[in-house]
This record gives structure tokens, C-alpha cells and sequence, in this order.
């Protein structure tokens, strides 16, 4: 999450891109929520239950986690952290590229020309190669998760 916040290396635009097979975005819908619900049972014996809802959204897609928890700020940390999980794996997208060494994981950029799928995207994978004189980058990246506070 603190790498996803840092400020963007560079802007993609779709512009740059070559024709069909050079990119693919996906959003699954099934992973896509806008709250986390986790109930847990303290040591006690006594059933806690933690609701988060993102700022500015509604909570109606609610991800329900079943976990345990030694505090009321370890169900927060865990209710917190599968939520993000779920919502990085909701918007992925897979780019060929020409080759430049300045797409390598772990930074951030910007996506444009793409209407619901622009935004800042994290590189999980970066993939540099050399084929007949031709080089090319593939990078797999999901959408920053920042917005979980």
C-alpha cells in the first residue's frame, strides 16, 4: 500500500499503444466492493464486529470476512488489508510495449485514454525481451488501492 501511494513514474497513454494484442484490461465484478464486514469472537468469548465502508462510497457491496482477531485494531488491520486485496485483483490489465528500462515492477504510473479504466496502476511484473532486433516490455499491473484509510 505505501508503494501505491508514491507519485507516478511515467503516463501511458492509449495513444501509444499499437493495434489489437497490445494491451488487455480487465475488472472483475465479483471482487469489486465497497466495504468490508469481519466478525470475530475476542478471547472472552464475546462475538466483536467491525464495519468499513471506503470514503465517498455507499457500502452496498459488502466483503464479509470470517477471521479471528486479538483486538478490535487487528480485525481493523485484517478486515483492511483482505479488502485491498480483493480490490487490486478487481482491475488488472496486461500491456506489450516497446522496450524502455524505465517500466520495471514496483512503480507507479498513469493511465489515460481508457474512460472507467484510467487511473494510477501498479507494475507486478515487468517482462523485458529481445526477439530479432526488436525490443519489448510486457508489464502486468493492477489499479492503486489508496483510497483505504
Amino acid at each position: 500500500t505505501r508503494y501505491e501511494r508514491r507519485k507516478k513514474s511515467f503516463t501511458l497513454d492509449r495513444s501509444e499503444l499499437g493495434g489489437n494484442g497490445a494491451y488487455r484490461l480487465t475488472r472483475s465484478v465479483g471482487k469489486t466492493y465497497d466495504g468490508v464486514k469481519l466478525e470475530y469472537q475476542n478471547k472472552k468469548g464475546k462475538k466483536i464486529m467491525y464495519r468499513y465502508v471506503v470514503p465517498g462510497k455507499k457500502g452496498t457491496r459488502m466483503l464479509f470476512v470470517s477471521e479471528s482477531a486479538d483486538s478490535a485494531a487487528d480485525a481493523e488491520r485484517k478486515a483492511k488489508a483482505k479488502l485491498a486485496q480483493n480490490l487490486r485483483e478487481s482491475v488488472t490489465g496486461t500491456f506489450k510495449l516497446m522496450g524502455d528500462p524505465r517500466y520495471q515492477a514496483c512503480k507507479v504510473f498513469e493511465l489515460t485514454g481508457f474512460g472507467k479504466f484510467n487511473g494510477r496502476y501498479f507494475i507486478d511484473k515487468a517482462t523485458h525481451s529481445k526477439s530479432g532486433g526488436a525490443y519489448t516490455t510486457t508489464i502486468e499491473c493492477h489499479r492503486c488501492v489508496t483510497g483505504i484509510k
